[in-house]
């Protein structure tokens, strides 16, 4: 029962990609939170770019009141600020108008965010008394969070103004369909089975949270490609980077996913040059890299990182033996959403956001970032920087 619900979540996560309405997208996924949660009635509070009033903006048919606007200082702000689910299984009689103990005995608040942001709130009532057992705790989690993602994807489509809105719907929706897919078809496999063993059910968790997790990182790359320069620059915060520490340990973080491609991992020499620049969205850079050098490497083969400095500029190479880019795809590879003509591998066909974010991240911290194909069928990635004088 635990896994249908997940699936109908996700079902609902692929039926809402690329929904203009967010009136339609609150009201599917409010819905299906009552009915999963096995509430009986609820309703969703929204905030907006312009005001953090919550405002409510969905009533289910059962709610049997008028729900009053949120106190400031009252549970629904809290959990805004706290951006964790608020499980309230006894509720208590009150003397003033807030009083809904005729109306419910249990309720939870859920917070709708994506990452720092939170859009509002997502209320669920119980007529009888619910304990809220942990299960159900995970999926007032789901719910929130797919909430959130699917606000900032309708919201990224809106402000899109580079690519016309069919072209960058067809494209963001592709990137977010492998995903989703993958939770579906963990969670459907799981149903087959119908496992009973602990260990299989671990297992099938830790796979959807994996693939949620890669989801919510699209979704923020999303977020990122579509922030205008002006913005982006103004949320860096600079400060001054040592490149051969922030290289090592991005070098560390990548290795468990050389390894199960039987890749080397090696950095050759990289100057203990500084620059300046957010530390954050560096790693973010050199990890996409050499994640995408992995991605679509050939297995036993290497990857192998040196450097050099000069008087003005530290340049960073990154160096991949037998990276799989024709020569045509070869001049689009940063460019946001690029398609390969051909598969690029057995199993992947899109070179995806990856690059071009370390292309955005790099501009924005006067840097520049070439990659160039070698003879042996290989492909070096250099990233030049200023130093600090």
């Amino acid at each position: 029962m635990y896994f249908e619900k997940i699936s109908l979540l996700n079902q609902t996560i692929l039926e809402c990609l690329g929904e203009f309405d967010e009136h339609k997208v609150i009201k599917s996924f409010a819905e299906l939170g009552i009915k999963v949660l096995e509430g009986d009635f609820g309703f969703v509070w929204l905030n907006s770019s312009e005001s953090s009033e919550l405002k409510l903006v969905y009533k289910s048919r059962a709610t049997p009141y008028k729900p009053h606007a949120p106190r400031k200082e009252g549970r629904n702000y809290t959990v805004i600020k706290s951006r964790t689910p608020d499980y309230v299984s006894r509720v208590k009689k009150r003397l003033d108008e807030y009083d809904v103990s005729k109306y419910m005995k249990s309720f939870v608040i859920i917070p709708i965010s994506h990452h720092e942001k939170v859009y509002g709130n997502m209320v669920v009532c119980f007529r009888e008394q619910e304990s809220f057992a942990r299960e159900k705790k995970i999926l007032c989690s789901f719910i929130g969070n797919a909430v959130g993602d699917a606000i900032t994807i309708r919201r990224l489509l809106i402000n899109e103004k580079e690519r016309s809105k069919t072209e960058f719907l067809t494209q963001a929706t592709h990137e977010l369909r492998t995903p989703l897919a993958i939770i579906k078809g963990t969670v459907d496999l799981t149903l087959q089975s119908k496992a009973k063993n602990s260990t299989e059910t671990v297992r099938a968790l830790h796979v959807i949270n994996e693939e949620v997790g890669h989801m919510s990182v699209l979704v923020s790359d999303l977020s990122l490609l579509m922030s205008s320069e002006k913005s982006f620059r103004e949320e860096i915060v600079q400060h001054e980077v040592n490149l051969h520490t922030l290289i090592n340990k991005v070098v560390q973080r990548c290795k468990s996913v050389a390894h199960k491609k039987h890749i080397s991992l090696r950095i050759l020499r990289v100057p203990h040059s500084s620059i300046l620049g957010d530390e954050m969205y560096l790693e973010r850079l050199f990890s996409n890299i050499i994640k995408n050098t992995i991605v679509y490497g050939k297995e036993n083969t290497s990857v192998k990182i040196s450097g050099s400095a000069q008087k003005t500029l530290v340049h960073i190479q990154i160096i991949a033996h037998h990276m799989d880019i024709s020569p045509k795809d070869l001049p689009h590879v940063f460019d946001k959403f690029y398609s390969s003509t051909r598969s690029l591998t057995k199993n992947h066909e899109e070179l995806g956001l990856g690059l071009a974010v370390a292309k955005w991240i790099t501009e924005a911290h006067q840097g520049t970032i070439t990659v160039m194909g070698k003879k042996d069928g290989g492909h070096t990635f250099k990233v030049s920087f200023p130093i600090i004088k």
